[in-house]
């Protein structure tokens, strides 16, 4: 194996074990080599249909002669909205623990500075090359303080999956992919070992889970067959490390503005670090 699987296998196995969008800190080059920065800005079309993305498959055509990263942020054109919280703090309702704390809604999530949170990033096409395996630790979605943890996040086709209960009460954990059989199942109260349930194909588009006991509840994952993908951070920077090098789209979604891009084209050059901004506006994070 050569040194960029071994490194990679491991981030991937680490990071998608979490949930998260990265490995750790931002990984520069794969190799140490040159940065670029160019910028754009792509804002979303009233007329943008709600079609499925290709995501996922394999072109299988290209010669992978190395690998780079990809990077950036997403940011708010404009003032974003502010959404009031899905449950205030001793609300009332059937079960008394989940009004402990405020239950923010987390379908808009916007840093100080404009960073917008728990966009999906991901290669719509694998263009050729090597896919590492899936990891064999199992990817987690737990619920806490009634909420989905974490909100959004991305997981490997053939990776376990665990659905765990940290909260004293039981929830029902249900999602209904596009691909694979349905899920829909009560977890019980402290139930730390988990539900299990296995991906077997992508998804074009992230899959909402819900909780038909508390209403409120919803989170978004995104089964993929390939380890290139990302969410961002709460600023709205992403990092995916690892990328074929060459010519490749990515599909960009955020649960309310929906598709970002249906096919963000770059071109990642080996050993490289190719860092983008992309821009939404505000008008499209109105629910």
């Amino acid at each position: 194996m050569n040194q960029f699987y071994q490194g990679f296998a491991l981030c991937s196995a680490v990071a998608m074990a979490a949930g998260a969008s990265g490995c750790g800190k931002p990984v520069h080059a794969i190799g140490g080599g040159a940065s670029t920065r160019p910028s754009v800005t792509i804002l979303l079309s009233n007329q943008q249909s709600e079609e499925t993305a290709d995501a996922g498959s394999s072109a299988g055509a290209v010669e992978i002669s190395g690998y780079g990263t990809f990077k950036g942020r997403v940011v708010v054109n404009g003032t974003a909205p502010t959404l009031p919280p899905l449950l205030a703090k001793g609300a009332p309702t059937k079960d008394a623990i989940c009004a402990a704390n405020e239950i923010p809604d987390e379908s808009v999530v916007v840093g100080p500075d404009g960073g917008l949170a728990n966009v999906f990033i991901y290669l719509k096409k694998v263009p050729g090359g090597e896919i590492p395996a899936p990891p064999t630790e199992p990817g987690v979605i737990d619920q806490h303080g009634c909420r989905f943890t974490p909100h959004a996040a991305i997981f490997r086709v053939d990776q376990p999956l665990l659905l765990k209960n940290d909260d004293p009460i039981a929830h029902n954990t249900a999602f209904q992919p596009q691909k694979a059989g349905a899920f829909n199942q009560s977890v019980s109260p402290h139930d730390r070992a988990g539900v299990s349930y296995t991906y077997t194909k992508t998804e074009p588009l992230p899959v909402r889970a819900r909780c038909d006991f508390h209403s409120w509840m919803g989170s978004y994952h995104l089964p993929l067959d390939h380890p290139w993908g990302a969410v961002t951070n709460p600023d709205g920077t992403f990092e995916i490390a690892g990328v074929p090098g060459t010519a490749v789209e990515f599909v960009v979604w955020h649960e309310t503005a929906g598709y970002i891009s249906r096919g963000l084209k770059v071109t990642i050059e080996p050993d490289q670090t190719l860092e983008q901004e992309i821009t939404v506006d505000a008008a499209k994070l109105v629910k």
